[in-house]
């Protein structure tokens, strides 16, 4: 799994998982995919105390119950160091299934 984003220089993640796997409901569907990985892109904006404000799906795994997991997450877990101002960024989520069934 690769997580990337954060273009947002004005935006510093202090906490938060963010190694997020799918539950093993979703594992299975992205292993019985055709593709190698699967994208999911989320705006997060950010309060001026660093709080999670909103979480956005910007575009999705492909599995529902993922992108949900990705959203539910975010909004628990994660903390930014107080900004000058509020804002947003965007970050991607890259998750490579492993063990995929011959076939």
């Amino acid at each position: 799994m690769e997580v990337q984003g954060e273009p947002n220089a004005s935006l510093s993640r202090k906490h938060g998982e963010i190694l997020i796997h799918p539950d093993s409901y979703a594992a299975y569907l992205f292993q019985q995919g055709a593709q190698d990985s699967y994208q999911a892109k989320l705006q997060v904006c950010v309060t001026i105390h660093g709080g999670i404000k909103d979480v956005v799906l910007l575009e999705s795994s492909g599995v529902e119950s993922y992108d949900r997991k990705l959203e539910e997450t975010i909004r628990s877990t994660w903390q930014y160091q107080p900004p000058d101002q509020p804002g947003c960024t965007s970050v991607t989520f890259d998750y490579r299934p492993a063990d995929r069934p011959p076939g």
